[in-house]
């Protein structure tokens, strides 16, 4: 997995057995001036399958549901995060982290203060599985097409049937805010 950062800064991570042994190495590297120089390496007994960047810091997680964040430098800026089950999406934008597993889960961190924004919320409602199955009929169900966080941590989703939805932290809920179904009507 490769990621390029601001600033000429390219994040580089290569998978080995993801044991002791021979471990994942992760590699933060500046190129300036036709000039590769490394930053920073550390290595992990874990298999990564995702990785992001923000203004800040970049982060990744394993296989297993473990998340890692280090800061430009490369210096941990939390200790790894056990989420539990492995990571679906994430992704980062200026200061903040967002995260969704594969049961649903999303996580939303200020990374600039280090704390979650809102309490743990799911994507469940968003998939609307009470509309999947009817007496005979069973339809196909929704996928997420699209998971980002803005430049003020709100999270926003996208589905394959072309809705859109933004989450509010002070209501706790998701929003519909682009409509699949206005194309095809107007």
């Amino acid at each position: 997995l490769h990621l390029s950062l601001r600033r000429q800064r390219q994040m580089c991570i290569r998978d080995r057995s993801g044991n002791e042994q021979k471990p994942t190495i992760l590699t933060l590297c500046s190129k300036v001036e036709e000039q590769e120089r490394t930053l920073f390496q550390d290595f992990l007994p874990k298999f990564i399958n995702m990785c992001t960047g923000g203004n800040m810091f970049w982060a990744c997680c394993s296989t297993d549901g473990i998340l890692y964040v280090y800061s430009d430098s490369g210096k941990k800026l939390l200790p790894p995060l056990c989420l539990g089950v492995p990571c679906s999406f994430l992704e980062a934008c200026d200061n903040y982290l967002i995260c969704i597993t594969s049961i649903g889960q999303m996580f939303c961190w200020d990374l600039s203060s280090k704390k979650l924004l809102f309490p743990i919320s799911t994507i469940y409602p968003l998939l609307n599985p009470s509309l999947r199955y009817s007496d005979d009929i069973l339809t196909r169900a929704e996928n997420i097409t699209m998971c980002a966080v803005t430049h003020k941590g709100v999270p926003l989703v996208t589905l394959s049937n072309g809705d859109g939805f933004m989450f509010d932290k002070d209501m706790e809920t998701w929003l519909l805010i682009s409509d699949g179904w206005w194309a095809y009507g107007s």
